[in-house]
C-alpha cells in the first residue's frame, strides 16, 4: 500500500475518534490503531510519516508499529511485550500491556 493511502486511512480512523464514532458503535473510550509491517524500514517509514502528519498530532500515541520478525505464532504472548514503536515515541518499543511494578 502506498504511504499516502496508509496516511489516509489513519486519517479517516483521527476523523472518527473525532466525531466520537468508536464510542457509539463499539462503546470504547480509547483505541489504538496497530500496524504490522514487513520489515524495519517499513515501519520506520511509516512512522515518519505519521509523526510528520498535522491531523494527526493530537494522538499520536494511538498508532502503533511492529514488524511481523517481531511477532511469533508460536509464542503469541509476544504480542503484548515490548515489540511496539508510536508515532509519539518511534525509537521507544513499548508493550501493549502496562508494566506493573
Amino acid at each position: 500500500m502506498p504511504r499516502e493511502r496508509f496516511l489516509a486511512k489513519l486519517h479517516a480512523y483521527q476523523t472518527w475518534y473525532a466525531a466520537g464514532g468508536h464510542t457509539r458503535a463499539l462503546g470504547m473510550r480509547l483505541f489504538r490503531v496497530l500496524t504490522v509491517t514487513k520489515s524495519v524500514e517499513r515501519m520506520r517509514s511509516l512512522l515518519t510519516i505519521s509523526a510528520a502528519a498535522p491531523r494527526l498530532a493530537s494522538r499520536l500515541g494511538a498508532y502503533w508499529f511492529a514488524t511481523s520478525t517481531d511477532i511469533s505464532f508460536g509464542d503469541p504472548g509476544r504480542l503484548l511485550g515490548s515489540i511496539w514503536h508510536t508515532a509519539a515515541e518511534p525509537e521507544r518499543s513499548v508493550g501493549l500491556l502496562p508494566v506493573i511494578v
